[in-house]
């Protein structure tokens, strides 16, 4: 518990005031005035500007001295206001007013009924009422890090704290009151699983809580709809009554969320905290630290943020934002100047990131070739046992004495490194197809090699290498070995007794009779050829189910992807797969024999002759009965899926990283990303590396530029490492390209959720609607026919090929004929080029209005409905807020609002085909149409479609098609089957003394010769 006291202005009222000070409609504040402030009654409240930064704020604090006390905010996370902003009380609202920018409405829209005054009552809580007094608006409804005494945090909404103390936008951590009733705290940026949580109520499933809630005596529980409680948190506050009590409880900027009591008492204003959600030690908070750093426990209850060796602070001053590498990234791109890498050990260290890969390994120096074997693998966890790979970067790093495992970190050579520890130092690592060590995945043994059984077992001799025994340790000593019918080689004893068998050490296979135990698996061969390890296991697990994984993964639900499904049998003590002779399946009890589980009926057979049966966990990953069938000389051989999955981009690894399964009839292909390519084009399922550089963390001025590119309707296995609101792709494009660490990005229509390389289990399923989003290095170049397009986030340059280096699209601000994916036309137009050669000023442009319609004009006219020659007829809707219009990624063009919310679709989703890469643009061309075009890349061939946005079926009724003194008549291209127009002379003075002189006749050369009478039918475009 923390007292602190000081001086009071005022504390002479009851916190819960009968009376609260009506506002009229039309008050107004101002910072730097007298009228900064609305107060309460009692005069604890104030509602207004405060100091943020370098200008201020608005929002609600307690009037606590020499500080003020903030517990709300409206939209924090905007820049601080200067001193000349005002804020007025207007029927729709609290209006914020910023010279040189667009009024802002800080209570939203309110739709029920017009404000028509405004209180701040001595709760804390400022509201809105309309004409019958009623509650139309209150902060209450929208807290930020704070709740107060009598205020409710309901089901499904959240507190977030703040960046410190003086910094009242968003901070680092979340409380979040569940759908599912339990009260969870998060770090922020991270999605609502267990993984990332560090404190709970642990009350999820109680059916009838509905808030957290703070009452007047500064009780904190968890209430139903009749303020019952179902859980108390933190009981009453036992200090002395006398004077005044405020009550808050706040998420703070630590993470813990702690109730204030500030006892108001004559001159003096004392404050009590006591913690609501205890933690044992600051370092359990996930968060505390920022990326690839870690934390130390002091003397409680401070603790320190220390970067990870060869990584550095991203601001000195400010510890808690993480850490990024002092050395390049390592390219993956097998380039032979590749640098040199070290790996540095850190002991007692827990981490909560998943690792993508697990190896068997036997020492910390085995750990350390496996990760500087990996381009991808950024550091490693040794647990004695295995080899846990990891990206960077790495989260919640703690420094925790009871953990034996080692962390083995990557560090580069630019960096400086100084550690008594010894430094394993690695070049060019190549890599090994086995991923542990077993005689499987030894290498082929020369012809000169030798099997011999001896007492200790079977041992091999191969010339110049130490003598391998096959067998392993065996009980006693060996007299001889017999090979039996059932395809079980057996040593045995003096006594003869069975000392070894190979059917206790399955690889890929068992045999009939032959049984696989609970706790042991089968794991795949490469091939049909090489039955060295392969990627995928098979195991009978401890709890009875019998479950398909990829090799180097967990045993987790997330990463298999065929289970049995018989853990929930009740008797599951014993059990072990059983393959017997007539064929069948099954998973049985060892003391028994009695059947739990039948995978596979035996089959039907009429066969005379002699038919052995096997199953094998196939290379593709999926477990298979073979039936070998003897008569006579033929052989014939059968199979039947055991693990049926019609799928096979279901199986999970199928595809290697950073590739995609697509699912093609009975087959499947894999697909690298775009920007990556196979490792081996000979083995796509070994996956795909960049072919370009890595991103540069460091900071430096030489970066590379990268673009993103999409991919409809996919799903990956990898859990994002930070989860941000977004509610556009273009948003989520720029959240990934902002961040050096972010190398994919999943949007979801409302997050954006940034993703590490490599990627895993990636698949195409149509009936997804998330998108991800791969950032890809400007390296690679994109042709489109004769042009080449440079990617960037801002700035697009076309340079034809063979001609010095011209600017066409210059930026994104300041279009010139042309929008590209993820550009807008805001309140400016699109001017055409002359020609498709020269790029001079045209004769059309487009204008997105600011009363919201797009319309096209001749250029040089004034902007009037009779010069316009095609609208959208969206005028006026504009007045609610600037109308845009912009070309999404996907190609859809649209008019939208601020928000980016769709007001009308002017051409939607192209109908082509997913595969390839594709680039759209959207362009006035010199005829005075405005055309979508979809430039298509697969392998080296290049396609260009085109579609009209404002289409016109005669092209006479683009008013300026044809100079003046000349009129437009339309007219057919027999030999090319088309439409088209020509322009004619004119002596006739109806016609020279109009403008947009054009002809309606039929489509025929006659037209030209029309009498006076159908020259009278010419008519201005209105």
């Amino acid at each position: 518990m923390l007292l602190l006291f000081f001086p009071a202005l005022f504390a002479s009222s009851l916190l819960l005031h009968p009376m609260h000070a009506s506002i009229p409609l039309g008050s107004s504040l101002s910072p730097t005035t007298k009228n900064a402030s609305w107060l309460s009654p009692s005069g604890l409240f104030a509602f207004g500007f405060y100091n943020q930064g370098s200008g201020f704020a608005v929002g609600v604090w307690l009037e606590t001295h020499p500080n003020k006390t903030i517990v709300w905010t409206a939209n924090r996370d905007d820049p601080p206001v200067p001193p000349s902003a005002k804020l007025f009380l207007t029927e729709g609202g609290l209006l914020l007013q910023t010279p040189g920018s667009q009024d802002k409405n800080i209570s939203g829209y309110i739709f029920s009924s017009p404000a028509t005054s405004a209180s701040l009552l001595d709760s804390g809580n400022f509201i809105l009422y309309d004409s019958r007094s009623e509650i139309i608006w209150e902060t209450f409804g929208f807290p930020t890090d704070t709740i107060l005494a009598g205020q409710k945090l309901f089901v499904g909404n959240q507190l977030v704290s703040s960046i410190s103390d003086t910094n009242h936008s968003t901070g680092r951590f979340r409380m979040n009151m569940q759908e599912d009733e339990n009260l969870v705290l998060y770090s922020m940026g991270t999605d609502d699983t267990p993984e990332n949580a560090y404190w709970a109520s642990m009350t999820n499933g109680r059916t009838r809580i509905r808030s957290l809630y703070l009452n007047i005596s500064g009780y904190i529980g968890l209430v139903d709809s009749g303020n019952s409680t179902i859980m108390q948190l933190l009981g009453e506050h036992l200090g002395s009554r006398s004077g005044t009590i405020v009550y808050r409880a706040t998420l703070d900027t630590d993470g813990i969320f702690r109730r204030y009591s500030h006892h108001f008492m004559w001159n003096n204003v004392s404050v009590e905290r006591d913690d609501v959600t205890p933690v044992s030690t600051k370092c359990l908070v996930k968060g505390i630290c920022g990326i690839n750093s870690y934390c130390i426990q002091m003397d409680a209850p401070k603790y320190d943020c220390f970067c990870l060796p060869g990584y550095k602070f991203k601001d000195p001053n400010q510890q808690l934002m993480g850490c990024f590498r002092n050395f390049s990234d390592e390219d993956c791109m097998g380039k032979k100047d590749r640098m040199t890498y070290f790996i540095t050990p850190e002991r007692n260290m827990t981490w909560q990131d998943r690792s993508y890969e697990i190896l068997q390994s036997n020492s910390e120096e085995d750990c350390k070739a496996k990760c500087l074997g990996d381009c991808f693998c950024g550091a490693a966890v040794f647990d004695g046992q295995n080899c846990n790979k990891l990206r960077i970067p790495l989260k919640y790093g703690i420094r925790d004495t009871s953990v034996s495992a080692t962390t083995m970190i990557k560090v580069g050579t630019e960096s400086t490194m100084n550690t008594n520890t010894n430094e394993t130092v690695f070049t060019e690592i190549e890599r090994k197809s086995g991923s542990h060590k077993a005689n499987r995945d030894d290498p082929p043994a020369p012809p000169s090699t030798k099997l011999l059984l001896t007492e200790g077992g079977l041992l091999l001799q191969t010339p110049g290498s130490p003598d391998k025994n096959i067998s392993g340790h065996i009980s006693s000593s060996a007299s001889s070995a017999s090979l039996l019918d059932s395809g079980n080689f057996i040593l045995y004893d003096s006594r003869s007794e069975i000392i070894w068998g190979t059917f206790d050490f399955p690889t890929d296979t068992i045999l009939a009779g032959q049984q696989l135990l609970e706790g042991n698996q089968l794991v795949s061969s490469i091939s049909g050829t090489d039955h060295s390890t392969g990627r995928f296991r098979i195991k009978l697990q401890g709890d009875g189910n019998f479950v398909s994984y990829p090799v180097g993964e967990n045993d987790n639900s997330d990463t298999a992807y065929w289970a049995s499904g018989s853990n929930t049998v009740q008797t599951w003590e014993n059990m072990s797969l059983y393959l017997n002779f007539s064929g069948s399946i099954s998973l049985i009890n060892r003391s028994s024999n009695f059947i739990r589980m039948n995978l596979l009926e035996e089959p039907v057979s009429s066969s005379s002759g002699t038919t052995v049966y096997r199953a094998t966990l196939d290379p593709d990953g999926i477990f298979r009965r073979y039936s070998h069938e003897f008569k006579g000389n033929n052989v014939s051989i059968e199979s039947t899926d055991v693990t049926p999955i019609r799928n096979m981009c279901v199986v999970k690894g199928i595809c290697g990283i950073n590739s995609y399964c697509t699912q093609m009839d009975a087959s499947f292909v894999c697909l690298c990303l775009t920007g990556y390519e196979f490792k081996d084009l000979n083995q796509q399922f070994m996956g795909c590396l960049r072919n370009f550089s890595n991103e540069n963390c460091m900071g430096k001025k030489d970066r590379m530029t990268y673009s993103m590119s999409p991919l409809k309707n996919m799903t990956w296995q990898d859990s994002s490492y930070e989860t941000l609101p977004s509610n556009s792709e273009e948003d989520c494009n720029d959240k990934c390209l902002g961040d050096c660490l972010c190398g994919a990005a999943m949007f979801d229509g409302q997050n954006c959720n940034k993703l590490r390389i490599p990627l895993k289990f990636g698949r195409r399923d149509t009936s997804v609607s998330e998108t991800t989003l791969i950032k890809v290095g400007k390296e690679n170049p994109v042709n489109i026919n004769q042009t080449v397009f440079h990617n960037s986030t801002n700035f697009t340059e076309i340079k034809r090929k063979g001609q010095s280096h011209k600017d066409i699209l210059i930026t994104f601000d300041a279009p010139t004929d042309t929008i590209l994916a993820g550009q807008k036309l805001e309140d400016c137009q699109l001017v055409s080029n002359i020609t498709d050669t020269n790029h001079s000023t045209g004769r059309f442009w487009l204008r997105m209005q600011s009363d919201g319609n797009l319309v096209l004009y001749p250029v040089g006219t004034v902007n009037t409905d009779e010069n316009s020659y095609w609208s959208t007829g969206t005028y006026g809707i504009g007045i609610q807020g600037l109308l845009s219009l912009y070309l999404n990624a996907s190609g859809v063009i649209s008019l939208v609002n601020s928000t980016n919310s769709t007001i009308m679709q002017l051409l939607g989703l192209p109908s082509s085909s997913n595969r390839g890469m594709r680039v759209y643009r959207a362009t006035l061309d010199p005829d005075g149409i405005f055309r979508r075009y979809s430039h298509k890349f697969e392998g080296n061939n290049s396609s260009l479609e085109s579609t009209d946005v404002t289409q016109f079926d005669d092209k006479c009724i683009v008013k300026g098609t044809c100079e003046i003194n000349s009129y437009c008549t339309p007219t057919v291209l027999w030999m090319l089957s088309m439409t088209a127009f020509v322009c004619l002379v004119s002596s006739s003075r109806i016609l020279t003394s109009t403008k947009w002189a054009r002809i309606l006749t039929s489509t025929k050369w006659a037209a030209s010769e029309t009498s006076a009478n159908k020259i009278a039918l010419e008519r201005r475009m209105g």
